[in-house]
Order: C-alpha cells, then structure tokens, then sequence
C-alpha cells in the first residue's frame, strides 16, 4: 500500500514540478530580448473635436485640405530598436511598413530621434504611403528610436495597426503605451516570480527524487 502511495505522490510530483518548469521558462522567455526587433509604440493620443460655441459666438470649424472634418485625431508613434543588437540595413528585406484602417488617415510628420544624430537620416528614410507610411532600410543601434506623428480622422487601434519588416533572424512588436507599465517597473517583479518559481521546483525536484529513491528494492 505504501508502494502504491509513493508512487502516487511521485506522480502527482512530477506533474507539478512540470508544470512549475513551464511557468520557469515562460517568465525568463518574457525577461529575454530578442536580439534583432523592432517595436512600434502607440505614445500618445489626443482628439481635436469640432466645437460649437453657440449661435451667439463663431464656430471653431476644423478643416483639412479645406474640407470641413468633423474630428481629427492626432497621435504619436514611436520605432524602437528594442533588441539587444543592431540592425543592419542589409538584415532587412524590403521596407519597414505601418498601415492604418483604409480612408482614416489624414497626414503623417516627422517629430524627433534618439539620439538627434539619427534625425537626419531618419527624415530621409520616411515615406509616406496611401494608408500609412514605410521606412527605408537603414542602421538602427539598439535603443535609437523616431517619432512620428500620424493625423487621422479616427482614433487608432493598436489591434488595427499593422507593422511589417522583414528583418534576418529578427521579429517586430506593437505595443501600446497607454495600457501597459513599464518594462523597467515590472522586472522587479518578473525576477521575483523566478525566484519563487525556481525554489519551489527545487523542492519538489528533490521530494521526488527522495521519493524515487525509497521506492526502489
């Protein structure tokens, strides 16, 4: 009875120790940066409304292209090499592309780079297109980043952006800054998670494999 006891918990150890080593890897797989990636950061947002201020005052009346809007949004994207290497402009195949929901976009602007040395090769590089606007390829160091403004007639959704680059052995990312904290405020909390996950497969690791042991003849 003891037998089938021990072999019982045995099982019921290895399952959960399983289960803790997929959790383990998924936690270092978020702490881990890809070495070539770039990411599309949703900034910031405002809506311009169209305002009516009585028929005793004259109306403030948006237009664009000397049409009459109702409402225009504008918003600030940022293009981060989030990666831990740099990204060379033979490492891409093609442009990079950000496209919008078709007839929303109104205007794109070229705003800032990190650092300002980036600047001039950055505007360079900025095309704009019919629903969004490419990049031409070029050298991107980890952590340079461009700003950019987008004006269009709705608000953007991150999940309706699309971001395309072709990079060698790298990936692209879309994040929205208004909804997520920072990555720096949360590893604290993600090596702490590690730790936890770590010392409890430790302890079941060694549970089990004493168990191992005492069921053996």
């Amino acid at each position: 009875m003891n037998t089938v006891s021990n072999i019982a918990v045995g099982a019921a150890s290895t399952l959960v120790a399983t289960f803790i080593l997929y959790l383990f890897s998924k936690i270092f797989g978020r702490l881990r940066k890809t070495d070539r990636q770039l990411t599309l950061h949703l900034k910031s947002q405002n809506k311009l409304p169209n305002l009516d201020l009585g028929s005793q005052s004259k109306q403030l009346e948006l237009r664009w292209a000397g049409q009459p809007i109702d409402n225009i949004t504008v918003s600030r994207f940022s293009i981060t090499n989030s990666g831990k290497q740099e990204i060379k402009r033979e490492d891409f195949d093609g442009n990079v592309n950000i496209n919008f929901p078709k007839e929303t976009l109104l205007g794109i602007s070229f705003v800032d780079a990190i650092p300002s040395s980036l600047e001039s090769k950055a505007k360079e590089s900025l095309l704009p297109a019919e629903n969004g606007f490419d990049l031409k390829p070029m050298l991107w160091n980890p952590k340079e980043s461009i700003d950019i403004m987008v004006v269009t007639k709705q608000a953007v959704q991150m999940k309706d952006c699309k971001f395309n680059a072709r990079i060698a052995s790298g990936k692209v990312n879309t994040i929205d800054d208004r909804d997520l904290t920072d990555d720096k405020s949360e590893l604290p909390f993600n090596i702490i998670k590690a730790m936890v996950a770590t010392g409890l497969l430790a302890i079941l690791l060694y549970y089990f494999i004493v168990t191992f042991l005492k069921i053996i003849p």
